[in-house]
């Protein structure tokens, strides 16, 4: 599996700056996740950039010269850990994307065709690598080139792989659009996966280091003391420079009583939609469907999974 690192900011700067904190611990965690790294960020005009490599990210000149010169004020960040039987190749290193769209996922589902049918020829020929990653981006294309929001669309997706792959360890992704980050999380708690890893690897956590920063990342490589806060899951989180964390519009699904997501233990419901990351910014609230205003428990360091276990 992989790993994934988000930053949202009021100002502009440099990637290395906005994530003082966070990178070195982040690029720490390529001595396992070697196959390729990737970085998407919002242009000043509101595009979005994107350079990828293949090897270690933190034995990367070209990506050390990235963080420090590019400035921006959203970013996502990827290391490849890649699923047995995919080719470390460039064309399979995250994110995937256009200049209006870049996607990053942490984990994966069976078959990799299992949602070709709803890409649609067309989309499906743009295809540049073989990765249910890439395939994943390309649903997500879909749905927004059709008009439906980027939150939902992402919402939509994890729904039709759960409902038509044959197996799926996690769907968690970051998705960056010139309206900004949205963060979403969700995984098979019984697979072979999860259970080899331990609870808590599949988490995606939350931090407002200062008022005007929101960092999102795969759990585990979080520097103590540092208190950072769990996502529920199966919601998608919307992050703007201008706003903390909010609940992006569900995407309703009708869902047979059979196939109801199964929750992992501590799951955080979809009731739960004033969930804090951090501190909460004044005034009122951005979004009718919450705005993080009340935290949940901070992450616990024994609900985090090592991070050189296993060949996943």
């Amino acid at each position: 599996m992989c790993r994934l690192l988000g930053v949202v900011a009021a100002e502009a700067a440099p990637v290395s700056e906005l994530l003082a904190d966070q990178l070195g611990p982040f690029l720490a965690l390529a001595g396992e996740h070697r196959d390729g790294w990737g970085l998407a960020l919002q242009a000043p005009n509101g595009s979005i950039r994107r350079v990828r490599g293949l090897g270690r990210a933190d034995h990367s000149p070209h990506l050390a010269h990235v963080l420090r010169s590019w400035r921006t004020r959203a970013a996502i960040l990827h290391l490849r850990k890649a699923t047995p039987g995919l080719a470390v190749d460039a064309r399979n290193t995250h994110p995937f994307g256009t200049p209006h769209l870049a996607l990053a996922h942490n984990g994966a589902f069976a078959p990799v065709e299992a949602l070709d049918a709803l890409i649609g020829p067309e989309l499906l020929a743009r295809a540049e690598g073989t990765t249910d990653s890439e395939r994943l981006q390309l649903a997500v294309r879909a749905r927004t080139e059709k008009g439906m929001p980027a939150g939902q669309a992402l919402e939509a997706v994890a729904a039709d792989i759960r409902r038509l792959a044959t197996s799926y360890v996690s769907a968690n992704t970051l998705l960056l659009t010139p309206e900004g980050l949205f963060a979403y999380a969700d995984h098979d708690p019984e697979s072979e996966v999860s259970r080899r890893r331990g609870l808590g690897y599949f988490g995606l956590d939350c931090l407002r280091p200062r008022p005007d920063r929101t960092v999102i990342a795969s759990a585990g490589h979080q520097p103590a003391p540092t208190t950072w806060h769990r996502l529920p899951e199966r919601r998608t989180w919307h992050i703007t420079p201008t706003c903390p964390p909010s609940l992006s519009p569900p995407f309703e699904v009708a869902t047979p009583p059979s196939l109801h997501p199964r929750r992992p233990p501590g799951h955080r419901g979809d009731d739960e939609r004033g969930s804090e990351c951090g501190t909460p910014s004044p005034g009122p609230q951005s979004s009718p469907h919450g705005n993080l205003h009340n935290p949940p428990s901070p992450v616990k360091d024994d609900g985090r999974a090592s991070m050189t276990q296993g060949e996943i």
